[in-house]
């Protein structure tokens, strides 16, 4: 456990000599952290003390451990990354007592343990100041009580991992099927206690989110399976370069052995480690096929698939080995050399962990920072991106997206839902600009760091309206003429723009602008001149008329 922490404070080190200061790569690591704060400071479960209570949180488990951490620290950094690490380093504990469950060679655990610390993906979560090496620590635990059949710290693990995420319940899926397959060879069954214990846990965390917002499950389950309703084709593609991409090809291959193994002998747990796995993938191509941000919810899968590798390659030894000694050493050098496999991505994952923190950094907890500054305190900010804006800015949060705000959920395939917000008295709106955009709004602040999307701080009033997402798209279109990319299609992308929305004054603005770049003076004058017939005091467009002019 000691070297699982001091590697992991070992990146945060790196990655703060790096960057010049502490980050975490995920805007998520800050909705955690405002729902605690807000927890230890006023005892309500809200996102800000200015917002009502809600179930926006996907792990109230780590919230509450937050929140008590919060009663000693306000380091937001210490919060987040004290859990973070101490799960990190229970985990690699837990894997190692599981390798010795499972294989009975004389230094197997110790080589699994190695393979297990350089596994870049599990290294660096524990870096991210999120729940991810929360659940896995749980996952580990309730695998390992599970293989001993002790019921009831068995019920007590589950019934916390389903509290640190929902999806968790997987596992316990994957066991019953393991445990019906298996039933021969049990030893003991679980009790009344055990299945009330994993009952109440279940019934509690359901009724949690159901008191907050009316639902079994958190706000973030209907938000995110809303907006990722369309799916991507490519989720198999992006889920073999998580397990199986660059150096992790040996691991894998050592797991696929050990998934033949598995089948040698009936033992309690084999099934386990494959069905689990299987059907988190299964689950997410169902219901959430992105693997967006490192692959951050199919991570937990990764140290079953270890698990299978040292068992592979330990059943590989023993097979082809005579003698005990011969085969726990060919056992070591396999896991040895599929944990090589696994270091030659660790600089470039520790380095990507370093540019990802500074993108959120200069992003998002910059323009939070602006808006604390610069914005009235009864300022009430619109945004799809809570994490940072909301623990950095003092200001309400109105979450577009519906993580925090439950009921805008509803108004996600209609842009801005601008009558709702303007029930919710929002003054500001803090957009991506390539995931909504206002055209008839001028900025108060504008944040474009370089290779880098583009933060728009906009006044909000009761005449703001967004742009749809047809033109949206056209609009990212014209930003990447602007950038240089081909103009072939600039005629064609303008005349379905405007027939799309005639009265968009940031397409004859952005037009104007391309025009400019395309040194065609006077057809630019003219398309600035139409946005300002639509949008009179854009300051956008009199700049670039103003160009015109020069």
């Amino acid at each position: 456990m000691i070297l699982a922490a001091g590697a992991a404070l070992f990146v945060f080190y790196s990655v703060v000599s790096t960057n010049g200061f502490a980050g975490f790569p995920l805007d998520d690591a800050w909705i955690h952290l405002t729902f605690a704060r807000t927890l230890a400071t006023t005892g309500r479960f809200a996102y800000g003390a200015l917002n009502t209570a809600t179930s926006g949180s996907t792990s109230p488990l780590f919230t509450f451990i937050e929140a008590i951490i919060f009663l000693v620290t306000k380091n937001e950094f210490a919060v987040a990354l004290i859990p973070s690490i101490l799960a990190y380093a229970a985990s690699a504990f837990l894997f190692y007592l599981l390798v010795r469950e499972f294989t009975n060679l004389a230094w197997a655990p110790l080589a699994g343990v190695v393979l297990f610390l350089v596994a870049p993906s599990l290294l660096l979560i524990s870096n991210w100041g999120m729940e991810t090496s929360l659940v896995i620590a749980l996952l580990l635990w309730a695998m390992l009580t599970y293989k001993r059949e002790a019921w009831t710290q068995f019920a007590i693990a589950m019934g916390l991992a389903i509290w640190a995420r929902p999806d968790t319940v997987v596992l316990v899926i994957a066991m019953e099927i393991d445990y019906l397959y298996n039933r021969n060879v049990a030893q003991s069954k679980p009790g009344a206690k055990a299945i009330l214990i994993l009952l109440t846990a279940v019934l509690l965390y359901a009724g949690f989110n159901f008191v907050l917002s009316g639902t079994v499950l958190p706000n973030t389950f209907y938000a995110k399976l809303a907006y990722y309703k369309n799916g991507n084709t490519n989720f198999w593609g992006q889920l073999w370069v998580l397990i199986a991409g660059g150096g992790r090809i040996i691991a894998f291959i050592l797991a696929a052995g050990g998934i033949a193994w598995m089948f040698t002998e009936k033992k309690r747990g084999n099934i386990v480690l494959i069905l689990y796995p299987l059907g988190m993938a299964f689950l997410y191509h169902w219901k959430l096929p992105y693997l967006y941000q490192d692959g951050r919810y199919l991570i937990p899968i990764l140290p079953f698939i270890l698990l299978l590798a040292t068992i592979g390659s330990s059943g590989s030894a023993s097979w082809l080995a005579k003698s005990p000694s011969l085969a726990s050493i060919l056992s070591i050098t396999l896991i040895l050399v599929a944990a090589i496999g696994e270091f030659t991505g660790l600089t470039d994952a520790v380095d990507n962990l370093s540019f990802e923190d500074a993108y959120i950094h200069n992003l998002q907890v910059e323009t939070a920072q602006w808006c604390a500054k610069n914005l009235p305190q009864n300022a009430v900010i619109t945004t799809h991106d809570i994490g940072a804006l909301g623990y950095y800015s003092g200001r309400k949060i109105v979450d577009l997206v519906g993580l925090a705000d439950p009921e805008m959920i509803r108004y996600l395939d209609k842009p801005g839902a601008v009558s709702a917000l303007r029930k919710k008295g929002v003054s500001y709106a803090a957009l991506l600009d390539n995931w909504y955009e206002i055209p008839n709004e001028n900025t108060v602040f504008v944040n474009a760091p370089p290779v880098s999307e583009t933060m728009r701080v906009y006044y909000f009033t009761d005449s703001t309206r967004f742009t749809g997402a047809k033109v949206l798209s056209i609009h990212k279109y014209l930003y990447g003429l602007l950038s240089g990319e081909d103009p072939s299609a600039f005629e064609e992308a303008m005349k379905e723009a405007i027939a799309a929305e005639p009265d968009n004054a940031l397409t004859y603005t952005l037009g104007g602008e391309v025009l400019l770049r395309m040194h065609k003076v006077d057809a630019a004058k003219t398309a600035f001149q139409k946005a300002l017939m639509l949008f009179p005091s854009s300051a956008r467009a009199m700049q670039g008329l103003s160009l015109c002019v020069h």
